[in-house]
């Protein structure tokens, strides 16, 4: 009888399919090994314990040669039970955000369709153990022009390896330098199980998958490939494929390259090795002792791993404020002096674990590269306004661009400069940006009565900033009025409100809490505490003050 594989053979044109669809890709495995291979990999335990793509990562892939295409995976196992909605939620408004150079939101995709809802993926996963999150980034992105079908095959062949169904999503970036897929996995099988997936398999076994289809849909590396792509080793400030190579070969530190190898690829890669030593003598991270013998610093990875994530900062910030000539400094809290100015991009440093930063045009015409402390929600930071260090903290002063807070009214950030009277305002960049707002909302300040000019001094109303605060709030409290159906009742400066948080709302002045009573309703200063007093389900009678229970 023929075997199924054999009768389905067709000759059809198209691209390569990596695996094979018929049988179990395990089973054919342990036949053919025998009974004792289950045991020899997961010891007394048997096969029933043995992780999900154990026996793919060990035998079942072919080791990648210098042709096969590359493609980094990069993987995060998050384990919060109970709580993996809202991380869902939250990851994935960042992978559908709106591209920097592109209009419109991305759109998450499944294996059986173009407009999948992380929404419901979170709902799924509300009682989830874990779950995976997977960005897979080939060298040849650009060259991929279905990067969607290219996840989905990845993701097929994924699924023969695991041997069970999976419960994913994916966002496709190409927003960046290399195009790569985002892609949230369910930690659950098909049946409901736990979905443990063996460690090599992760680091490895996808990856080498990944690799394959790459290389089947694109063809094998060409040479001029393969030497254009050890050419940027040789001389890259970040940790290469040679730097691994030069580790295993060193004996406490030392990579001894005196023989000269006799075949002609041996000989090219004991050139390669003394080209890339070369560079690493330059950059004060190895020394050669003697002719042929090369000592190794011992911090050498971790340097240039330094190294290669500042240039990557340094080519984040070059893009966000392209100016030539701007000078650009990475924030330290420790050493550096304190930062104030306009937000000109945010993102995330590390998108898996969700980790941000914000390009930041300072008042001293610098350009400053910032790392906010832990998770922060980079929402609540928006592009254009303005920012400033306290210590390692970090602070929103105003949500307005400059241009916006010239005609506001309300107090601003740039009424908070003239009557402190800056003076710490570059003459160029965005110091002289600010420079130009202040001379436009003195004349406002004038034309309000906030303001004169006597012998060419401008001078402001003694309670300039209480004034234009009062202003707007008695402004938006007319506006919410008729939309809450209470009464606006204005608490002075330093007084307490009292009644049931119900919202926050973004003014000129700040954020501002409504709180109501049912018959009148009052804006005060908004503090965390007031939301996290909702979500507790405690009514909170003014920033700080008195708890009621709420319903």
């Amino acid at each position: 009888m023929p075997r199924r594989d054999d009768r389905d053979f067709r000759p059809r044109s198209g691209r390569a399919r990596a695996g094979r669809k018929d049988g179990s890709f395990l089973s054919r495995v342990l036949q053919s090994a025998g009974p004792g291979f289950a045991k020899s990999l997961s010891g007394k335990r048997g096969l029933g314990h043995l992780s999900r793509g154990q026996v793919a990562a060990r035998i079942g892939l072919r080791t990648p040669g210098p042709r096969t295409r590359r493609v980094v995976l990069k993987a995060r196992l998050v384990v919060q039970p109970g709580r993996l909605r809202a991380a869902t939620l939250r990851h994935g408004r960042y992978l559908e955000r709106e591209p920097a150079r592109e209009p419109g939101h991305l759109t998450a995709y499944g294996a059986e369709t173009d407009t999948a809802d992380i929404d419901a993926l979170a709902e799924r996963c509300a009682d989830d153990r874990h779950q995976f999150r997977f960005i897979v980034s080939p060298e040849d992105g650009v060259a991929l022009d279905d990067l969607k079908l290219y996840t989905r095959t990845l993701m097929q062949q994924v699924e023969r390896d695991l041997q069970t169904k999976l419960d994913w999503v994916a966002v496709d970036h190409r927003d960046t330098d290399n195009p790569h897929s985002h892609v949230l996995l369910r930690g659950k099988t098909a049946d409901g199980q736990d979905l443990v997936i063996d460690r090599e398999y992760i680091s490895r076994g996808m990856r080498m998958r990944a690799q394959e289809i790459a290389t089947d849909w694109l063809g094998p590396r060409t040479d001029r490939e393969i030497q254009a792509t050890r050419h940027q080793e040789l001389v890259a400030d970040r940790v290469t494929p040679l730097d691994r190579a030069l580790q295993r070969e060193a004996v406490d530190g030392v990579i001894d390259l005196r023989q000269i190898p006799a075949t002609p690829s041996a000989r090219e890669a004991h050139a390669l090795k003394l080209g890339r030593l070369a560079h690493l003598a330059q950059l004060g991270l190895a020394e050669q002792s003697r002719p042929g013998r090369w000592q190794l610093n011992p911090n050498a990875e971790a340097m240039l791993r330094d190294l290669g994530e500042r240039e990557d900062m340094l080519r984040t910030v070059r893009r966000a404020v392209p100016a030539p000539g701007t000078e650009i400094q990475i924030f330290d809290p420790a050493s550096s002096r304190p930062v104030t100015g306009s937000i000109a991009a945010k993102g995330l440093r590390d998108e898996l674990t969700e980790e941000g930063y914000l390009v930041v045009q300072g008042i001293d015409s610098r350009a400053h590269y910032l790392r906010p402390p832990g998770k922060v929600n980079l929402t609540e930071f928006p592009v254009g306004g303005i920012v400033q260090t306290l210590g390692r903290r970090l602070v929103l002063v105003s949500a307005l661009p400059i241009a916006r807070q010239t005609q506001a009214l309300g107090a601003t950030w740039l009424d908070a400069q003239l009557v402190s009277g800056a003076t710490d305002l570059a003459t160029r960049g965005f110091g002289a940006e600010v420079r130009a707002a202040l001379a436009v909302r003195a004349e406002f300040l004038i034309g309000e009565g906030l303001a004169d000019r006597q012998d060419g001094q401008l001078r402001l109303a003694k309670d300039l900033l209480p004034a234009l605060r009062n202003r707007e709030l008695a402004a938006v409290g007319s506006q919410h009025a008729p939309r809450t159906g209470m009464t606006y009742r204005h608490v002075p400066d330093g007084k307490p409100g009292t009644g049931v948080y119900l919202k926050s709302v973004q003014l000129v002045s700040g954020r501002y809490a409504l709180l109501g009573d049912g018959m009148n309703f009052s804006l005060v200063p908004w503090r965390r505490e007031l939301e996290r007093g909702v979500q507790r389900g405690i009514a909170m009678d003014g920033p700080g003050r008195g708890r009621g229970i709420g319903r």
